[in-house]
């Protein structure tokens, strides 16, 4: 069985076995990795397709373009701004500010 870090032709066989709905078991089997490491690197595949929903920045001929938010995206904002920010207050971040000198 092999060890060590995913090749980028591993992930192109699991990308194309994910859309194929073929089974953790048999994906493992077919790369000689082990089942959990398979299952590893298909949550990591998972996260970042997800990840790539949320904004379309691509071209119907798939070169760079301008970014568009999806309603996903929008939603996933809205839900993050009604919880308590972590960044301190403009009051509070004056002290962390020390002048050597004041006029310089």
């Amino acid at each position: 069985m092999k060890k060590g870090k995913v090749t980028d032709v591993e992930v192109s066989c699991l990308k194309g076995m994910l859309s194929d709905n073929i089974s953790e078991e048999d994906m493992a089997r077919q790369l000689d990795r082990s089942v959990s490491f398979v299952k590893k690197e298909l949550s990591i595949l998972e996260k970042i397709a997800e990840r790539d929903s949320l904004f379309i920045n691509k071209t119907a001929g798939g070169e760079p373009g301008i970014s568009v938010m999806t309603p996903l995206a929008s939603t996933k904002i809205d839900e993050n701004k009604s919880k308590q920010s972590t960044i301190p207050q403009q009051s509070q971040r004056n002290t962390w500010v020390h002048k050597i000198r004041e006029n310089g």
